[in-house]
């Protein structure tokens, strides 16, 4: 905002004076409300600034004042009313700082002058010379247009026909190169909260396609280039327009910009070997999917764990909704609804990114709108949830969209885990389900697997006996249950871990990268299943200092779902003969149930009012939700404070007449 008041214009003259002869200006920012130009916002880094009207063909005036981009100009012309579709149009442009002050000029005087030329009868009669010429011609470009018309309207956040035709919109992401710098430029602000911006409808003309990189059903994939950059172009069947124009929706939203969400550049409507093409401009990664990248490499534990941590907090941006200033709704909840290995990409980084939002449906609890664009399309048949395929999922309900999701999750969670090598031995890749049905499933085949018979793919043996990927196999198990209900919510998987991590000191290291820069706390061996393990096992930050000033306040108990041998040996060390611990519990007290270990908290006491059970597992506390506090899963990060954080809610609790009381009405206590 400028400023406003006595000093406005003091203010006003002051900029417009010393950066006169600059370069770059500033101008005012309007749509619509435009007439108070102390209360409007303004932009930067323009090369001129512009003042418009518009007059649609309702006779409605439409006002606007902002910046003409770098090569990017408008449609400048300050003294001539020109036709646009749907009405009328004038632009004024003008370079130097908050030179778009002016007032706005008349359309109806511009339209008589134009009407009063004695050229229009010349162009009057040239139209109807060559009317019967090209009656044909323009009858199927009417067509086009029309069907083009109704393909942006449908999904713009704009009214097209306040606007020139050669104008499309495109979102301010983070790019490549110059790329990233235009967009970075054409962003409001550093929030990630910026409207979309207005960019020239010629695009796709400056883009050329290279390489053929993917192709199926519904589309191709190509690496094109841009300004000499490479930028990946998906090309759209006119058969799936629908879901072009949902993805690019998507795209679109506001604060949907994440590190793991794919980089979005444009989308266009073209025309190349005379049949019309939909395309959707976005970052090129050159590792590919994550399927292409699971069938050529082998992971270690440290790029396991960074890509089931990515793809996890990529989906956990998707269903979180975002408000923004005074709960002014910023962006949707999102449900990807096609979770699979082939919709995640691998960056330059090797982080994971989501991608392919064509069957997304967005959720506005304001509102409790649930939005689910028609399309003929349908999910991927292997990765899809118990409740899709027997046909009982609520579809009313947005929470149902996102278990369906978490189920999806768990499957790509064992993809990556069978490629991730384990005491120096690697499972081939497979995809999910492989020994049940062939490489193109029907729905029949995947209903009878996953909702009869209640398979799910196998995990090996050494799994249960690797320390780092038996972290995950509560968490996958979680994500794939049959029960919807007990699917996880937030998913931040950094390691399934509250108070240490532990690690395999042997032989797999020798052909790993170790943990960087990070010492063991201990180390210590344990037989397990007649095996002798041994382990390299860190403290997360913090937890002496956690447990000794929590040991002030509460008995504290611990209760893992670690056998005695090894929950033993880890607990004397946590505790160091300090009396910490007044109870211990292990697996054996647990409840076990499809492979996973809940807790009951019977066994240390029948008086649920003063107790609370502090986990990063939601199966754990799932028979006792109201006396829980989730924390995250840590992975030797050595910047990571949780424990700390938790120190003043402890602290508090402990006033508390019954901890039910606070941790039932407060969702922020389930996720600390």
């Amino acid at each position: 905002m400028l400023p406003d008041g006595s000093n406005f214009n003091k203010y006003q003259s002051q900029t417009s004076k010393s950066n006169q002869e600059s370069s770059f200006f500033r101008c005012y920012d309007c749509y619509d409300q435009c007439l108070d130009l102390p209360q409007i916002k303004h932009c930067e880094g323009a090369d001129q600034c512009y003042t418009s009207i518009t007059k649609n063909e309702n006779g409605i005036e439409k006002l606007q004042r902002g910046c003409s981009l770098p090569g990017k100009l408008q449609l400048c012309n300050p003294s001539t009313a020109k036709f646009v579709r749907g009405g009328l149009l004038s632009i004024y442009c003008c370079k130097g700082n908050w030179c778009n002050n002016g007032t706005f000029t008349s359309l109806s005087s511009h339209y008589k002058r134009e009407n009063d030329d004695s050229g229009s009868v010349l162009k009057l009669s040239w139209a109807i010379i060559i009317f019967c010429a090209i009656v044909s011609a323009l009858f199927v470009l009417y067509l086009r247009k029309k069907r083009q018309k109704q393909i942006l309207a449908s999904e713009s956040s704009f009214d097209s026909e306040d606007y020139p035709d050669e104008l499309i919109q495109i979102t301010p992401k983070i790019g490549d190169d110059s790329l990233k710098e235009y967009v970075d430029q054409s962003a409001s602000s550093g929030s990630g909260f910026g409207l979309p911006v207005l960019m020239q409808r010629n695009l796709a003309k400056q883009i050329e396609l290279v390489e053929l990189i993917g192709k199926g059903k519904y589309g191709e994939v190509w690496r094109g280039t841009w300004n000499g950059e490479n930028i990946a172009v998906k090309i759209f069947f006119s058969k799936d327009e629908a879901s072009w124009a949902r993805e690019t929706e998507i795209y679109s939203t506001v604060a949907i910009r994440h590190s793991n969400i794919l980089t979005y550049f444009a989308s266009d409507m073209t025309s190349r070997n005379s049949t019309t093409q939909l395309w959707l401009m976005t970052e090129y990664h050159v590792f590919g999917s994550l399927y292409d990248y699971l069938n050529s490499n082998i992971l270690d534990y440290e790029q396991m764990l960074k890509f089931c941590s990515g793809i996890a907090t990529g989906v956990n941006h998707l269903h979180t909704e975002i408000f923004g200033v005074n709960f002014v709704q910023a962006k949707p909840a999102i449900a990807h609804r096609d979770i699979k290995s082939k919709n995640i990409l691998v960056n330059q980084n090797k982080e994971c990114v989501l991608a392919d939002f064509g069957l997304a449906v967005t959720y506005y609890q304001k509102t409790d709108k649930l939005t689910i664009a028609p399309n003929p399309r349908v999910g991927t048949k292997r990765y899809m949830a118990p409740e899709i395929l027997d046909e009982g999922i609520n579809t009313r309900s947005f929470d149902s969209f996102k278990k369906a999701d978490v189920y999806a999750l768990g499957l790509v969670l064992w993809e990556i885990c069978c490629r991730t090598s384990s005491n120096g031995i690697v499972d081939e890749y497979h995809p999910p389900f492989y020994d049940c049905v062939g490489p193109d499933p029907s729905f029949e085949e995947m209903r009878k697997v996953v909702c009869l018979d209640q398979r799910r793919p196998i995990m090996s043996d050494r799994w249960f006996t690797d320390p780092v990927i038996r972290s995950l196999i509560n968490l996958i198990t979680e994500c794939w249950h049959q029960n919807p209900s007990v699917r996880p919510y937030t998913l931040r998987i950094l390691k399934n871990e509250t108070l240490i991590h532990s690690s395999p000191l042997n032989a797999a290291y020798s052909s790993e990268k170790k943990p960087p820069t990070l010492d063991p706390d201990f180390e210590l061996q344990v037989i397990i299943e007649k095996h002798l393990v041994k382990f390299h096992v860190f403290k997360r930050p913090h937890v002496d200092k956690f447990l000794e000033i929590v040991s002030q306040w509460y008995n504290v108990v611990i209760f893992t779902a670690g056998i005695d041998a090894y929950g033993e040996i880890i607990t004397n060390r946590l505790d160091n003969n300090r009396g910490i611990f007044k109870q211990k519990y292990y697996r054996r007290h647990c409840t076990p149930e499809s492979g996973l270990f809940s807790k009951d908290l019977s066994v240390i006491t029948n008086d649920l009012s003063s107790i609370f059970i502090l986990d990063n597992s939601p199966f754990a506390y799932k028979n006792y939700p109201h006396n829980a506090i989730r924390i995250e899963s840590w992975f030797c990060d050595q910047s990571d404070k949780a424990l700390l954080n938790l120190l003043p809610v402890l602290d508090a609790m402990r006033f508390v007449h019954d901890v039910r009381s606070v941790l039932c009405r407060n969702p922020i206590h389930t996720s600390l």
